[in-house]
């Protein structure tokens, strides 16, 4: 880089491109129309309308982000940054400055691989990493947590961790990475903290679901949710749905209730995208007003609501298949052929046209030269496809003007919906169990 006598320089963020999926809640909205994603070791505050960019930086002796949490009513932001020295940065997301920096001694990993806040903002819990695990209970303006317990040393006392060698049966095609590489599930995937009661926590992961309630600096567990397959399960994700109850997913397709720490009952799971696939694999759950909505590993998103109110029994009431990256450029290669290449039936009538007048026609009788254009022919293929239902003649317009212009409309309604459906898809591709 140039650099002058006596002064320094230094590039300037414009523009941030890409995504790290392995970041625990790698996509969150931030305000209307605005999202937080990480890029290497910077956090994309990214506004959808403007195209804008701003850009929160992970330290310099960061190894890189592990973990991005937002509260309820999205003011706070927690940061968590791997390293020799874990840490967490909380950012108010208003003035866009650094609240506080949290960091323990006695972590046991070298990073926080889950987090989350508390519906009022003030409480955060944290998940540290292997070896040991710990798990923390934050009022993160003391700068000081409040409590900690080692999740597998838990397992361990319960006798949990001897069942959870059955797991080896799961580790089918379905649990290898990306690239190939084969790797274990994580026993921590997913931290939560009740939305009505801040003071209990829910972690779930490999072979346990389990709930920490903090009681006078101490992390208490609660008694087992009493699933017979509790310990031969790999719970992906779990969401509170209402003060009291839980919807979790395993990898093997189940998608259960747990109600009051209790398990009560499987819920349907969404259908599968094609007749040959098996059940798919919630990987993503949000809570809705009435319900929840549950995205699979089959690009399916499906909203769950609760007609009864309290009983807890949930019903697919819609179901939004969410086209893949290749379905759409298959799409876009086909309308593209269609707006370019005339039909063979139109070739043939142009064809037949012009060996009539050729033939012995009079040039009073021959046709006007309009009517052999391909889009002017009775045999031409429609640009655009009408409702069957409405019995009206349509003429098309001379393809030299139509094509622009429906190229344009047509993308430009997909980026319409497609701040809603980039976001889910997105969602249900990043947050994928380890493979």
């Amino acid at each position: 880089m140039e650099q002058k006598e006596g002064t320094g320089r230094s590039l300037v963020k414009r523009h941030a491109f890409g995504i790290r999926p392995d970041v625990y809640g790698c996509l969150n909205w931030v305000e209307e129309g605005t999202l937080l994603y990480p890029v290497g070791k910077t956090v994309v505050v990214h506004n959808l309308d403007s195209n804008t960019q701003r850009f929160f930086d992970a330290g310099v002796h960061s190894s890189g982000l592990t973990a991005l949490a937002v509260s309820a009513n999205k003011k706070f932001i927690a940061i968590a940054e791997g390293g020799i020295a874990p840490q967490i940065q909380i950012i108010d997301s208003v003035p866009r400055k650094r609240r506080k920096t949290l960091s323990v001694q006695d972590l046991g990993s070298e990073s926080f691989v889950a987090m989350a806040f508390s519906v009022d903002g003030r409480h955060l819990a944290t998940q540290g990493g292997a070896p040991q695990w710990n798990l923390f209970y934050w009022n993160w303006e003391r700068s000081k947590p409040l409590a900690l317990t080692s999740v597998i040393a838990d397992l361990k006392v319960e006798g949990i961790n001897e069942s959870t060698s059955r797991f080896s049966v799961l580790h089918d095609a379905r649990t290898k990475e990306p690239h190939g590489a084969s790797s274990g599930p994580p026993p921590v995937s997913c931290v939560t903290i009740c939305p009505r009661d801040p003071l209990l926590i829910a972690v779930s992961g490999l072979g346990m679901m389990r709930f920490y309630r903090y009681v006078d600096g101490v992390l208490q567990t609660q008694p087992p949710i009493n699933y017979d397959l509790e310990g031969v399960s790999n719970f992906l994700t779990h969401t509170w749905v209402t003060g009291d109850r839980v919807v979790a997913s395993t990898q093997t397709g189940e998608l259960m209730i747990i109600e009051g720490g209790v398990y009560k009952r499987l819920l349907p799971v969404p259908p599968p995208t094609r007749a040959q696939l098996t059940n798919p694999t919630v990987l993503s759950l949000v809570p809705s007003k009435g319900g929840f909505i549950a995205g699979s590993d089959q690009g399916t998103v499906a909203i769950y609501e609760n007609a009864s109110g309290s009983s807890g029994e949930y019903s697919i009431v819609y179901t939004v298949p969410v086209p893949t990256e290749e379905e759409l450029h298959t799409k876009k290669r086909a309308l593209e052929g269609d707006e370019t290449r005339p039909s063979a039936t139109t070739a043939a009538g142009d064809r037949a046209a012009l060996d009539e007048n050729a033939s012995g026609s009079s040039l009073a009788d021959a046709p006007d030269p309009s009517s052999l254009k391909p889009w002017a022919t009775k045999g031409s293929k429609r640009i655009f496809h009408v409702n069957t239902g409405v019995a009206k003649k349509i003429t098309a317009a001379p393809v030299e003007k139509t094509r622009p212009q429906s190229g344009i409309q047509g993308w430009h309604a997909w980026m319409c919906f497609g701040k809603t459906a980039w976001c889910i898809c997105h969602l249900i591709s990043w947050r994928r169990p380890w493979r």
